[in-house]
């Protein structure tokens, strides 16, 4: 599966309304950022990404997010499976 198909998966099931979704690619031309704009991306960057293009990604994704989050363990159960770091 690649990060395509990936994101048409994440962009059906309406539990994922509000995610934003991110393409880190090596493929910048015309035709690939029209594919992953059809895929359901927000945004699509090409490789190499400076850390400050990453910082204002964060703020951007930060500043769109509603000022009272959901817990994530109520929105997402499974989270609890995951092992402690």
């Amino acid at each position: 599966m690649d990060g395509c198909q990936l994101a048409r998966r994440l962009r059906a099931d309406r539990e994922n309304d509000g995610l934003f979704l991110a393409a880190l690619t090596g493929y910048g031309g015309e035709e690939d950022i029209a594919e992953v704009r059809a895929a359901g991306f927000d945004r699509h960057l090409v490789k190499p990404v400076s850390i400050e293009q990453i910082r204002a990604l964060l703020h951007e994704v930060h500043d769109q997010q509603p000022a009272a989050l959901p817990d994530a363990k109520e929105h997402h159960p499974r989270i609890s499976d995951c092992p402690a770091a």
